[in-house]
């Protein structure tokens, strides 16, 4: 896709995102085209991720290797994946196409779209941080509109009620499986500090 292509379908997701769903679709990008999207949008996110962190510090809450951009990339990476990989079997569950290609194409342009934000609402909160919270709270309504769309038209679905279903019981699907890998991981961890 050429710059124009680009700005022409992401003006389209804000105004028809289900037209730009399809048309994402029907481009039948090429799968290591959109595995490299996706990695190149992960490397994007950790740079602005490295960028927050030096413009403003946060608390030290985690170990030093959760700041590090290298671990938030792959965080980001394995994370965009698996929720991929969640709406594609939380869709074929209710009746959708559950078609990881269509699912894994609008998923990796909707990351760029969250990318655009987060890096405007960094520019504002360094210079005008009222806006800042203004566009982040506008942001989630119409990304989550925009999602929605996304999901019904990657799984062929004939409403966005049933596309919001896809999301929650993808959502709920991911929290299991974290809660899960947390206590089988995380349980030995903890038991090894505790006897050191």
């Amino acid at each position: 896709m050429t710059p124009g292509d680009l700005r022409a379908l992401f003006v389209a997701t804000l105004t028809d995102p289900a037209g730009a769903a399809r048309q994402l679709i029907a481009a039948d990008l090429p799968r290591q085209a959109v595995w490299m999207a996706l990695l190149l949008a992960a490397a994007l996110n950790a740079i602005l991720f490295s960028l927050s962190n030096m413009a403003l510090p946060a608390p030290e809450m985690f170990p030093g290797i959760m700041r590090s951009p290298l671990v938030y990339f792959a965080l980001v990476v394995l994370g965009m994946v698996v929720f991929v990989m969640a709406l594609s079997w939380a869709g074929r569950l209710l009746g959708g196409l559950g078609e990881f290609d269509r699912v894994l194409v609008v998923m990796v342009w909707f990351q760029y779209l969250r990318l655009a934000v987060q890096a405007a609402s960094l520019v504002l909160v360094l210079t005008i941080p009222v806006l800042s919270v203004v566009l982040v709270m506008a942001a989630t309504v119409v990304g989550i509109w925009i999602l929605l769309h996304f999901i019904a038209q990657a799984h062929g679905l004939d409403g966005l009620g049933r596309a919001a279903g896809v999301l929650i019981v993808a959502a709920l699907a991911m929290v299991v499986a974290t809660s899960m890998f947390i206590a089988l991981v995380g349980g030995p961890m903890l038991g090894s500090v505790h006897h050191v």
